[in-house]
């Protein structure tokens, strides 16, 4: 059973510049669990830590998912049949701030939210379905040593202020308070089934350097987690960890960021303030940051060991489904990097970036989602995400631009090209996994989004919202707003009308098409040329333009040949934001320019993602910075924000399916369907990996001799496999075992 009964403690909550300590909360109950099954359901708004008889057993950091309660309210279940003995029991609870009160939020306006105010929870327990325990106000509380979290900032804990056996039973709480009733939350309740934020990774710091104040810990890594304190300190010993992705004339610099201009003495900051009793260790728990270095203050110099802190990485608990390697380690490398921003930015849903904001933007969303669900396992979270937006789209059919929100983004931020997540997701999420009812679910929404985006059409164009974010050495997109909006547009009807010709909606479907049909008619008629040629000539726009097939068959090498015209009077070098590095590179190879593409991608020098590897970087920038020392500090008066971002990761989906040469349901018609289609790239001379996906695992490698190229392909499953290939022609062929291997030599095509 899900209560809804809430409680609090006080009523006071964390502001700026004023602490509110997280309350501990615990209650004794009796338990005849004989031949019984017991369960616990607990809602902890905004984060929780849960103990049974004095063990914590919290099945995640940031627990439960992190939502809008107005939207949706997410509770988590517990077998604690193990845990519990007859007789007495006793169950505690610390309660965090996350979405219930961001402190660390006023950029998004989470600080005017309805909902905000004191944490609370509600919980039960059952025994075979009985209820022996709920939330009510009998339980007690009082103030843990976590005297400050936040979900953006920090932690900050006191661990003088604990108390041994606080949740374990016959401990003496007389001089707690008693919790009061709170006001229930509007949302839906949701037992949320979806895997944990747990660790994936631990890290040693690489180097120690003393700084004026203390030291910089370096991790050679950047990416998303928290550091454990592990320290024999002196009683009051405050030991404060900054945590940021740069460093500036020997410090630690974060003043980039730009929530550390509201926060400068809290932003990215944990402190811990010693008991004095031994050994000492400290992990916080409502929190998480996104850093390569610490900043330690307030230990001494023997205290500063490499024992002092590890890097635990953290991430939402995903599969790996593919493999990758190939003859050019620039290329490897810019795999692990993408893969490495993806499980940075994966924390119940994908957010943007993990050291400054932790926003679910759809934009970002949408273009990404492609190459996270070749990579991970992801699919649950997307679609528990999608219904979460789905509870922000307003009645006139709009959604935000980030979720959850309170109210924020529904004006500035939003637009096709941001607001395409709500289509594209279930278009990919059944691409790869076949799962029909994903359509089904958002279906109707797509309806509602398209009939207010109908209301958008000025003209036979759309403009509205940030277009192609991001672009290359530039302040605003060369490639008009009203371009890039207007494409998405179509892109978004087609695949909505493919999305309800599967779900048997012909009069949804019917909408779709129409407006998809008096989209292109218009576009073609202003914006087109006679020869499949556009008045539009960018990058962008071309590759938009063929990924999106607004080009007739008859033209579409022709425009492929402009696109790399226009690259090429670039001295060969990109020119786009996040839409066309989206799109760029497959339109390219589709049409024969692999090889350029490939180039552009691995390019040593400004804007190339080989000149992030180049660099040391080991995750994806949010933007090309031009630089002469690899600093990334401002440039040209254009600030660097994130060094960990993926929405310029479509470059491993492009690695898969073109350099090793896997591509799963390329049709739409069968996600057990598998194309081996290497592209023909001279630069690389042998290539290997593998895709799961529902069909199997399909495995794939091949080397290049001389002229020739020998390629093995095998399955596991049920996996279709069929081959294509661009620039070769097939000369022998072996299959064994019913097709569950076969082996091909392919001589290059001179014509």
């Amino acid at each position: 059973m899900l209560s809804d009964k809430f409680i609090r403690g006080s009523e006071k909550y964390a502001k700026y510049g004023e602490f509110v300590s997280a309350p501990m909360i615990r209650k004794e109950f009796a338990a005849k669990k004989v031949g019984k099954a017991v369960r616990l359901y607990i809602c902890g708004l905004g984060f929780y830590r849960l103990f049974i008889n004095g063990e914590e057993i919290t099945r995640g950091k940031l627990a439960p998912y992190i939502s809008n309660p107005d939207h949706a309210v997410y509770y988590d279940e517990y077998d604690i049949t193990d845990r519990v003995s007859d007789g007495k029991n006793a169950v505690g609870i610390i309660l965090g701030n996350g979405m219930q009160n961001s402190v660390g939020g006023i950029d998004w306006e989470f600080d005017k939210a309805r909902w905000r105010g004191a944490p609370k929870v509600a919980l039960t327990i059952e025994a075979d379905g009985e209820k022996i325990l709920e939330t009510d106000e009998s339980f007690r509380y009082a103030d843990s040593p976590v005297v400050f979290d936040d979900l953006r900032l920090g932690e900050h804990y006191d661990a003088r202020e604990e108390k041994t056996g606080w949740a374990e039973t016959g401990f003496d709480d007389s001089l707690w308070q008693n919790c009061r009733f709170a006001d229930t939350p509007k949302g839906e309740k949701r037992l949320n089934r979806l895997p944990p934020i747990r660790a994936i990774r631990e890290i040693a710091p690489k180097e120690i350097t003393e700084t004026d104040g203390g030291y910089i810990y370096d991790f050679g890594y950047n990416s998303a987690g928290v550091c454990r304190l592990k320290i024999s300190g002196r009683a009051g010993q405050k030991i404060c960890l900054t945590h940021g992705e740069l460093t500036r004339g020997g410090k630690l610099y974060v003043e980039h960021l730009f929530p550390f201009k509201t926060y400068p003495e809290l932003f990215q900051k944990d402190v811990y303030i010693c008991s004095g009793k031994g050994e000492e260790i400290f992990e916080p728990w409502f929190t998480y940051h996104g850093f390569r270095y610490v900043f330690v203050e307030g230990i001494d110099k023997e205290q500063a060991t490499k024992d002092l802190l590890t890097y635990v990485v953290l991430s939402s608990e995903m599969e790996e489904l593919t493999g990758f390697s190939c003859s050019d380690e620039t290329v490897d490398r810019l795999q692990e990097m993408t893969k490495n921003s993806t499980r940075s930015n994966f924390f119940h849903f994908p957010t943007d970036c993990p050291q400054r904001e932790k926003n679910g933007w759809t934009g970002d969303i949408a273009v990404s989602a492609e190459h996270m669900l070749i990579n991970y396992d992801c699919a649950e979270y997307l679609k528990e995400w999608l219904f979460c937006v789905r509870k922000a789209q307003r009645e006139n059919g709009a959604i935000p631009c980030i979720v959850p929100t309170a109210e924020w983004g529904y004006g500035w931020g939003s637009g096709p090209a941001w607001d395409c997540a709500l289509i594209y997701l279930p278009y990919e999420i059944y691409k790869y996994t076949g799962d029909v009812q994903v359509l089904f679910d958002n279906a109707e929404a797509i309806d509602a989004y398209l009939g207010y985006l109908q209301t958008k059409i000025h003209g036979g164009f759309v403009e509205f919202g940030l277009g192609d974010w991001c672009e290359i050495d530039s302040f605003t997109p060369s490639t008009a707003v009203m371009v890039t909006d207007t494409l998405v547009s179509y892109d978004m009807c087609r695949k909505a009308e493919k999305i309800f010709s599967v779900t048997g909606d012909e009069d949804r479907r019917e909408r779709a098409k129409v407006m998809a049909d008096g989209i292109y008619g218009n576009f073609h008629r202003v914006m087109m040329t006679e020869k499949g040629l556009c008045r539009c000539e960018t990058q962008t726009c071309y590759a938009m333009l063929l990924a999106f097939g607004m080009v007739e068959d008859k033209y579409a090498q022709r425009a492929a040949d402009r696109l790399a015209e226009i690259i090429e009077r670039n001295g060969g070098k990109m020119k786009v934001g996040i839409l066309g590095a989206r799109y760029l590179f497959s339109a390219l190879s589709e049409r024969g320019y692999a090889g350029l593409a490939y180039k552009m991608i691995v390019r040593k020098t400004f804007p190339g993602y080989g000149e992030w590897v180049k660099k040391g970087c080991t995750s994806l920038l949010e933007k090309f910075y031009e630089t002469e020392d690899g600093s990334f500090e401002t440039v040209n008066g254009y600030r660097v924000d994130s060094l960990n971002h993926h929405f310029f990761g479509d470059i491993s989906r492009w690695f898969t399916e073109n350099v090793v040469g896997i591509r799963v349901n390329e049709d739409l018609t069968d996600c057990e369907k598998v194309t081996v289609y290497p592209c023909k790239i001279k630069e690389i001379t042998f290539a290997e990996g593998f895709r799961k996906s529902r069909g199997g695992k399909v495995a794939v490698k091949w080397k290049r001799d001389g002229d020739k190229i020998y390629l093995e392909a095998s399955r596991e499953g049920k996996a279709k496999i069929g081959y294509n290939f661009c620039g070769f022609d097939v000369v022998s062929e072996e299959k064994h075992g019913d097709a569950e291997k076969f082996v091909l030599v392919a001589a290059e095509n001179r014509v």
